[in-house]
């Protein structure tokens, strides 16, 4: 009977990893409800506002702030960035929490080490926990050293191989690995586009993972489409990011320039994840 509960043990135990087969986790993690948002620069040729009413629309649970999108409503002619008065400030809390949606992050961008706190101070006043940059790696450690001192995490991105080195998932992570603020917001579009291996990239960033930029693309072509209409492999991709505990947000982007068909785009996305 004992050699019984033993073998049994073991089968449930062996069971438990069978979802996680091939990802390289060490331990199976417990399922969550995925956090999605929206980023604002897919719907940059509408205001802040016209985006809550549509995300708040589809049951997504937060909105990524870009500077290229108008406040609009009570003000229509002031951008959404770290220049925004008190006022125009609140305004935007209060739009986030009417729609119960959370302001989920800020950026991408490349700016001087000179505007980090500007920036980051920002973040700090609006509750907005990850600013995602793309700079070089001689400016990371004031990065990190200024994120600490308000409690945000930083997010390093990636675009594609003709940017900068970072579309490498080994020299990203080596990047980040030296810095405690510091994480990763992975674009799965962009590596698809450089032939990288995804599932492998997720794993060898690891917990470093802080935010994605999550979306399908139509293969040769890399165009950007809804999860579940292009050629990656969205479930595994899944996953993977389960097993390796990611519990940060699913940043929906496309990129595919179908104007016409975005909310519908975005919507089938949403679904996929809310079904995955």
């Amino acid at each position: 009977m004992k050699k019984f509960l033993i073998f049994l043990s073991a089968s449930i135990f062996a069971a438990l990893f069978v979802g996680c087969s091939g990802t390289g986790a060490d331990a199976v993690q417990p399922k969550k409800a995925r956090k999605i948002a929206l980023h604002g620069y897919v719907y940059q040729d509408i205001s802040l506002v016209e985006t809550l009413k549509k995300a708040s629309d589809m049951k997504v649970d937060g909105v990524v702030l870009t500077k290229r999108q108008f406040i609009g409503g009570k003000y229509p002619n002031a951008r959404v960035d770290e220049k925004m008065t008190p006022e125009q400030r609140a305004y935007v809390k209060k739009l986030f929490s009417d729609f119960g949606l959370e302001i989920a992050g800020f950026g991408v961008y490349s700016i001087p080490v000179s505007q980090i706190d500007s920036h980051l101070d920002f973040c700090a006043d609006m509750g907005i926990g990850v600013f995602t940059e793309e700079n070089p790696r001689s400016d990371q450690k004031f990065w990190n050293a200024a994120a600490a001192k308000r409690g945000i995490k930083i997010a390093l991105h990636h675009h594609g191989k003709k940017t900068n080195e970072y579309w490498n998932p080994e020299t990203i992570a080596a990047v980040v690995s030296d810095y405690e603020n510091i994480g990763v917001c992975a674009d799965n579009g962009h590596w698809a586009r450089a032939g990288v291996d995804i599932c492998s990239a997720y794993k060898k960033i690891g917990n470093k993972l802080v935010m994605l930029h999550f979306k399908d693309v139509i293969m040769p072509e890399g165009k950007d489409t809804y999860l579940g209409g292009g050629a990656l492999d969205v479930p595994r991709m899944l996953e993977t990011l389960d097993c390796l505990g990611f519990d940060g947000y699913f940043v929906l982007e496309y990129e595919g320039g179908d104007r016409k068909n975005l909310d519908s785009i975005m919507r089938k996305s949403v679904e996929f994840l809310r079904a995955h």
